[in-house]
């Protein structure tokens, strides 16, 4: 099974227009399974201790684990099977099948309901 992981940060646009309060935004970390199932975990912050307590308990060890290049994920890959990364800081993206694709499009899905919502 191959399973991608990403965080993004959710809430609102502090400071940006003039008498808008300021608001804190969420940390969501979301494995999704290729093929199969997403699930997202609201975060405290993104330290390896943190992350990999989640995916632990939330994963196989059989399985590949597909994440970008964010440093705190170099401590978790041992973890599983097989860790691939992409480079999105030398804007790679894809390689063969190293790819975090599934879950940012994931998060374009999740932040459009959640932006429809707010303004309503």
């Amino acid at each position: 099974m191959t399973l991608e992981a990403d965080e993004t940060y959710i809430g609102g646009r502090a400071g940006r227009k003039l008498h808008r309060p300021v608001t804190e935004k969420h940390i969501v970390l979301t494995l999704v399974e290729r093929q199969g199932t997403a699930r997202s975990f609201h975060v405290p912050d993104v330290r390896a201790a943190t992350l990999s307590y989640v995916l632990a308990n939330n994963t196989r060890r059989q399985s590949k684990m597909m994440t970008d290049d964010a440093v705190t994920y170099n401590d978790i890959g041992w973890y599983f099977a097989h860790h691939d990364t992409v480079n999105h800081s030398q804007d790679e993206y894809v390689r063969g099948d190293a790819y975090t694709n599934t879950v940012e499009g994931f998060f374009s899905i999740l932040k459009r309901g959640c932006t429809a919502r707010t303004s309503m």
